[in-house]
């Protein structure tokens, strides 16, 4: 009997497709859990829908080219038809390149990660030679992808070392180093100045050390450089950034030589209330929380490039 296990949540475990069907077609997905939080959408589909208790199994590397795609997950109602039509046939053989299989759950292996993946690939592209501008013909420009040819100089083997950046741990003060003296002023007298120092600060690359779920109810953040990464409620993810956001605004205004001093009083003042609000009514509480993660999710996927970068040599756990 094949079992079936979520991937996202590794909570449901099931012998029954359809159970698992309905699972994955919730309107608000499972939370992710800390193994599943690295991997794309189209990675959990595809081990979710091979059955956990029997081979063949599938192993990252067989699907690290879903990686950075979510072609299975905006078409998984039509992945799950075409795996019920696999169950209902006799025929052992891919209806795309016609290559026969010893048993189905072989066959449902290449559907899922080969052909009906290259299928939907191969949708895509076409659209996208539809709309494409062809850049060689409206800008006569001829590139050559073996080689480079700039002053005479052609060099075809070009090796770029990137330092890996590591985020600066979750409990520290953010680096604010390159939010301008203007900058600071315009964020601490303006309406919304902790959702606008926010998404200043998150332009720094240093900073993105948040992960936030989909749903919203929990994140990863980066611990340190032993423990890596670790879960937290977003609640916890947003008091914390409160707090480093009212002391930043503080420190903008204090430091501040040039503004009006009523100006800055205002400011403070504001700011400060702001803060009150938020500790005591649970109602700006939530609004604030919905913000607050809608900020670090804009950034979600520069986020998770860092993580693996992070956390590639070693496991990921908490």
């Amino acid at each position: 009997m094949s079992i079936y296990l979520c991937k996202r949540c590794e909570l449901l475990n099931t012998k029954h497709f359809n159970d698992l069907k309905k699972h994955l077609n919730r309107k608000f997905p499972c939370k992710k859990n800390h193994n599943s939080m690295m991997y794309s959408n189209d990675q959990i589909i595809a081990l979710s829908l091979i059955p956990s208790n029997t081979q063949p199994y599938i192993n990252l590397d067989e699907i690290e080219h879903l990686k950075d795609t979510e072609l299975l997950e905006l078409n998984k109602n039509e992945l799950f038809e075409e795996l019920e039509n696999i169950d209902k046939d006799k025929n052992k053989s891919c209806k795309y390149c016609n290559k026969e299989f010893s048993n189905k759950q072989c066959l449902k292996k290449h559907f899922i990660i080969e052909c009906y993946y290259n299928y939907l690939l191969s949708k895509k592209e076409s659209l996208n030679n539809i709309n494409n501008i062809d850049i060689n013909n409206s800008n006569n420009l001829n590139i050559n992808n073996s080689s480079v040819n700039s002053n005479n100089i052609t060099n075809n083997n070009i090796n770029i070392n990137l330092e890996v950046k590591t985020p600066i741990p979750f409990v520290n003060d953010w680096d604010i180093s390159k939010i301008s003296e203007g900058d600071r002023t315009k964020i601490y007298v303006s309406e919304y100045m902790y959702k606008n120092l926010l998404e200043e600060i998150l332009k720094n690359e240093l900073n993105l050390n948040v992960v936030i779920d989909k749903n919203k109810k929990s994140g990863m953040v980066y611990k340190d450089d032993i423990n890596k990464y670790i879960q937290m409620k977003s609640r916890d993810i947003v008091d914390n950034t409160m707090e480093k956001l009212n002391s930043h605004l503080n420190q903008f205004i204090k430091d501040d030589k040039t503004t009006i001093k009523d100006i800055n009083t205002h400011a403070r003042r504001m700011t400060n209330k702001k803060m009150i609000d938020y500790e005591k009514d649970n109602d700006i509480k939530n609004s604030v929380e919905k913000v607050i993660c809608e900020c670090y999710a804009e950034r979600k996927d520069e986020a998770i490039k860092i993580a693996k970068n992070v956390v590639k040599d070693k496991p990921f756990s908490y």
